[in-house]
């Protein structure tokens, strides 16, 4: 159980690291997991990081711009998604959007916002969070959207007004669902909202058979029925088929650190007992493979992504800021992040 509890500990000190500004008061229990998690990681940082077989690893790789790499760190990572031709990878950061490309990574467009509930669309994003010092913004973001990959931001709703850091978007409805946790103007109560109309009118859904107790980690969207949703937590992922309105669990006995739905109807999880792993469910008939992913000591998969184009292509982060890409479904991987830091190697 102790293990366990360290992810769900990273999980919270991550969110309370990055709250700014934003009114939110932190628990004692909190502070303890703070205390707990930043020993965990200095433990992990002394390890020799190796990893399975199943890495290979291209470090010895020249770069044609080394120096471009050096500069982009990323101390947390907020969410990740390809852009609809699947050529670039976007993150979210606590310092603005990053990007992969062509096995490079750079800064992204426009201001260094701090990026939280990062949901990537088809052909834009939703984000929430807390804007980048002198840009004028208000303190929260609330929902803002962006259609050229965070150059410029359009203010949807709740505008300095509320911070949301758990949604999820269906990749090609739009659909975009949040988790609220508090009143709001525009949302009476707790609970899993939903908007068909980028945020114009909202929908309540229902949570039976949704444990009340659980707070959820991530919400995952499918990306063409956006009826399907699931919720990650401490104890099993919970899928739901009318629009989060029911819920049926799943995974029992894992706790699930992520969830993504792929474009051939394949629930994808990251899952947690003592160790990381990744597993994905067939939505059609439940089948339930288990996949090869780098060892992980002390660490657990927090964000899953695979590319529109291929879905042999993934790219999966990790709590402790390492990031791995395979381009054969699994089979191997190569490390492109470690500890926020871009991995000097190319495709």
């Amino acid at each position: 159980m102790k293990k366990i509890l360290i992810v769900i500990g990273m999980f919270i000190f991550i969110l309370t690291g990055c709250a700014n500004t934003d009114n939110v008061e932190e628990s004692e229990s909190g502070k303890q997991n703070e205390e707990q998690i930043q020993n965990e990681t200095n433990d992990n940082k002394s390890d020799d990081g190796g990893t399975s077989e199943v890495e290979q690893d291209d470090s010895e790789k020249s770069t044609p711009d080394s120096t471009q790499m050096d500069i982009v760190e990323f101390g947390h990572v907020h969410g990740i998604g390809f852009n609809s031709e699947g050529n670039r990878l976007l993150l979210s950061s606590h310092t603005g959007l990053k990007v992969y490309e062509d096995g490079i990574w750079r800064e992204g467009e426009g201001e260094g916002h701090d990026y939280m509930g990062f949901a990537m669309a088809k052909d834009h994003f939703f984000s929430s969070g807390h804007p980048a010092l002198g840009s004028g913004l208000k303190n929260p973001l609330g929902i803002v959207k962006s259609s050229d990959e965070g150059k410029s931001l359009e203010q949807l709703t709740l505008y300095g007004e509320v911070d949301f850091h758990v949604t999820g978007v269906s990749y090609n409805t739009n659909t975009l669902y949040v988790m609220n946790f508090a009143q709001n103007s525009v949302m009476k109560d707790r609970g899993l909202y939903y908007t068909q109309n980028e945020t114009q009118t909202w929908k309540k859904s229902l949570l039976q058979g949704y444990p009340s107790q659980l707070e959820p980690h991530a919400v995952a969207v499918h990306p063409d029925d956006d009826s399907i949703v699931a919720m990650t937590t401490e104890n099993g992922l919970y899928l739901s088929k009318n629009y989060g309105d029911s819920f049926e669990k799943f995974f029992d006995g894992y706790q699930i650190t992520a969830a993504y739905f792929d474009f051939n109807d394949q629930l994808w999880a990251g899952t947690y007992n003592g160790q990381a792993g990744l597993q994905h469910m067939d939505l059609n008939t439940g089948e339930i493979t288990a996949v090869n992913i780098p060892d992980m000591p002390k660490d657990a998969i927090q964000y899953i992504s695979l590319n529109p184009k291929t879905t042999l292509e993934m790219i999966i982060a990790t709590y402790n800021v390492n990031m791995y890409k395979s381009v054969d479904g699994g089979q191997s991987w190569v490390k492109i992040a470690e500890q926020g830091k871009p991995k000097s190697n190319l495709d």
